[in-house]
């Protein structure tokens, strides 16, 4: 007996099924654009057999959380010219916010592994330095929102803006960028970490961002709990987390007005109202 189950489906990104035989099940993943089949290819093929998830070097000690590793589906196989991807599937249910054991442990499971993820060997052969990146994008989207934005809105981001002097010399690491407790399952003490279709080469603090904007203002035992498995920031760091979050609410803000997005536009106000209070 076979039989198919459709997970996701979204007319603009990918169609999940999870496939059940008697031989056991998989889940296949397709895509409908090629950059993002890429992506998740690339992280689950050539990045993710390569982490250490049993400890993160230099990690504090996390005596108060529990100490198992989070994990990630390995790829079973994939079809380039389908853009599908076969993973082994992940057990687990979503991760429910709170401030319990359990929860806490999770949080400080993902943070070690972010850091190990961004400690991999990958080169940064990006020719444009990331600091110009970084100002040019705050420039584009700045630009785009900018009637979305009341005076000292703009007067706040452009003072945030001014802290891209911490992103000179830093070299881009692999990063997930969509790293949320929405892609996280957690089966009995163990979180796996899915969905990798946004990964690339970016600054670390990117991977922190929609924790930041989304998730630790409601719970900061929660950002104490990552911390403690991340490791501390340093201020150069906080820095970059404050542009990046910036960044990230006024991308937010354009992309909404632009679709007419209701949820996404409320996304972006969550965010900048985080990122204003740094200012």
């Amino acid at each position: 007996m076979f039989s198919w189950t459709c997970l996701k489906e979204h007319p603009k990104s990918a169609t999940v099924w999870r496939a059940e035989s008697p031989a056991g099940a998989l889940v296949l993943k397709q895509h409908r654009h090629p950059r993002p089949f890429a992506q998740e290819l690339r992280a689950y093929r050539d990045w993710l057999p390569r982490l250490d998830l049993t400890r993160t070097p230099d990690s504090p000690a996390t005596s108060d959380l529990l100490h198992a590793p989070a994990r990630v589906p390995r790829l079973l196989a994939f079809d380039a010219a389908a853009r599908a991807l076969a993973l082994a599937v992940a057990p687990g249910e979503r991760l429910s916010l709170g401030p319990s054991e359990l929860v806490l442990s999770a949080h400080a499971a993902a943070g070690r592994f972010t850091r190990a993820l961004h400690s991999l060997p990958i080169a940064d052969d990006d020719p444009l330095p990331l600091s110009d990146a970084v100002s040019a994008r705050l420039d584009e989207w700045h630009a785009r929102a900018a009637g979305l934005l009341s005076p000292p809105e703009r007067g706040a981001l452009q003072r945030l803006a001014g802290r891209r002097d911490a992103f000179a010399g830093v070299r881009r690491v692999p990063c997930h960028r969509d790293f949320t407790p929405d892609n996280w399952l957690l089966a009995g003490q163990n979180l796996h970490v899915l969905d990798f279709e946004h990964a690339r080469l970016d600054a670390p603090e990117a991977d922190l961002v929609k924790l930041r904007a989304d998730v630790w203002p409601a719970d900061p035992a929660l950002e104490h709990a990552f911390l403690a498995g991340h490791g501390p920031l340093t201020s150069d760091a906080a820095a970059r987390l404050d542009v990046l979050l910036a960044l990230h609410a006024v991308a937010t803000l354009a992309w909404a007005e632009r679709h007419a997005d209701p949820d996404f536009r409320a996304l972006g106000r969550r965010a900048l109202a985080v990122a204003l209070a740094s200012a």
